[in-house]
C-alpha cells in the first residue's frame, strides 16, 4: 500500500508506448492521451500518493485589553469590595458587568468570573488570564556585615552586571555602570545599573526607583513596552563581586580601614559586607473577547473598569506592532488582536492518490 506523504512516491517509465484507463472494474479499457518519457503525476505515473499540508488557522475577530493590578507596600494585589462592580463587557448585544460576591474579592475568583463568561451570549467568546503586563522587580541590597544598614561606597569605582540573554541577537547581556561615587549607596547603584541596561540592549527597558529597578519587555523591533501575553522573558540580573571589571569596593566606608577590604575577594573572604539582588515577578490581568461569527462584524467588543476599582487600573488595549508583538512576526497575536478583515479559516489538509500497478 502506498503511504501518503508531503513528498511525491512516484515510479515513471522512461518511454510508454501504451497508456488506457478504466473507469470502473467492469468497464474497457480505454486509450489515455500521454507524452513519451515525461517525468510528471499525471499519464507517466505508475503510481504516486501525494498529501498537501493543511495551510492557514482559524482566526476569529479578537479584542483584548489588559488591566495593571493596584498592590499594597508588600506587593500584594489588593480586593475589591464585595458588592463592587469591577469590569464590563461589551458586544454589539449590550454589555455586563462583573459584581464581587461575598467571599470572592481576590484576583483569582475575579479571574475565574470573567473566564469562560457567558452573559454576552454565544456570539462572544470570553477568555482571562494573569499572563499579561508581565515586569520584573529586582531589589539591589548592599548593607554593611555589621549593623545591616545600606552600605556606602569609600571610594569612586564601577559595578559589573548581568542580565541573562538577549532574545533579539542570542549574545548575553552584560554591561558596566557609570562610577560610583564616594558616598553614594544601592540606590545609585540601581540607578546606574538601569542607565548601564537601558544602553547595552533593546529588548528591555529598565527604570529605577530607590534600590529597585523595573524591567519590562520591549515588543520587537521597538522602543515601546509589550504587555501582552507573548513578550520575551524577563532575565535573571545578576551582580558579581569580585569579577575584576567591578571596581567598586564593597566593604565600603564602615570597613575601609580594615586590610582586607582593599580587594573585593578578599572581603568577601572576610564577610565585610553584604549584596544580594532579589526578583519578584509581576503581572496584571488579561480579558479578551472574541466574536465567534466569521460573517458579522462586532465593533462593540470592549472591556473596561466600572468606575474607579481598588483592585484595577484602567486598561490598555492590545495594538499588534505596538504593545504587543506584531502577528507578522508571532502569528500567535490574532488569538488576541485581530481585526474582522484577518479572519480566516484553517484549510485542511488533503490528500491525492493513483495507483496504476495493475500495469506491471
Amino acid at each position: 500500500a502506498l503511504k501518503a506523504t508531503t513528498q511525491d512516491i512516484e515510479v515513471y517509465f522512461d518511454t510508454l508506448e501504451l497508456v488506457q484507463n478504466q473507469a470502473s472494474a467492469s468497464a474497457a479499457y480505454v486509450d489515455a492521451v500521454h507524452t513519451d518519457a515525461y517525468s510528471s503525476t499525471e499519464e507517466n505515473a505508475v503510481a504516486y500518493s501525494k498529501t498537501t499540508p493543511a495551510s492557514g488557522r482559524d482566526t476569529y475577530q479578537s479584542h483584548t485589553v489588559v488591566f495593571p493590578l493596584n498592590r499594597n507596600s508588600f506587593g500584594t494585589v489588593r480586593n475589591t469590595a464585595t458588592g463592587e462592580n469591577s469590569i464590563r463587557l461589551t458586544n454589539s448585544i449590550g454589555n455586563y458587568d462583573i459584581v464581587t460576591a461575598a467571599g470572592a474579592e481576590d484576583v483569582a475568583s475575579l479571574v475565574t468570573a470573567l473566564d469562560g463568561n457567558t452573559n454576552l451570549g454565544s456570539g462572544t467568546r470570553v477568555t482571562a488570564a494573569r499572563d499579561s503586563y508581565k515586569e520584573s522587580e529586582y531589589e539591589i541590597s548592599w548593607t554593611t556585615s555589621t549593623t545591616g544598614v545600606a552600605a556606602t561606597a569609600s571610594a569612586t569605582g564601577k559595578v559589573y552586571f548581568t542580565y541573562g540573554t538577549d532574545p533579539l541577537t542570542g549574545a548575553k547581556i552584560v554591561g558596566t555602570t557609570a562610577d560610583i561615587t564616594s558616598g553614594q549607596d544601592h540606590t545609585h547603584i540601581a540607578a546606574a545599573i538601569a542607565t548601564a541596561l537601558n544602553a547595552a540592549t533593546n529588548a528591555f527597558v529598565a527604570t529605577a526607583t530607590n534600590n529597585k529597578l523595573l524591567i519590562t519587555a520591549t515588543v520587537s523591533g521597538t522602543a515601546q513596552e509589550d504587555r501582552g501575553p507573548l513578550s520575551h522573558a524577563l532575565q535573571t540580573l545578576a551582580v558579581p563581586s569580585t569579577v575584576a571589571t567591578t571596581t567598586l569596593l564593597w566593604a565600603g566606608t564602615a570597613e575601609n580601614t580594615k586590610s582586607s577590604a582593599a580587594s573585593n575577594v578578599t572581603a568577601v573572604a572576610s564577610n565585610l559586607f553584604n549584596l544580594a539582588v532579589t526578583k519578584v515577578d509581576r503581572t496584571g490581568l488579561r480579558v479578551t473577547l472574541r466574536n465567534n461569527s466569521t460573517t458579522v462584524a462586532d465593533a462593540s467588543l470592549a472591556a473596561t473598569e466600572v468606575g474607579t476599582s481598588l483592585m484595577t487600573q484602567p486598561g490598555v488595549i492590545l495594538v499588534a506592532g505596538t504593545n504587543i508583538i506584531g502577528s507578522a512576526t508571532n502569528s500567535n497575536t490574532l488569538d488576541y488582536v485581530a481585526s474582522f478583515a484577518q479572519v480566516e479559516s484553517l484549510t485542511a489538509a488533503s490528500t491525492t492518490s493513483v495507483d496504476r500497478t495493475g500495469w506491471l
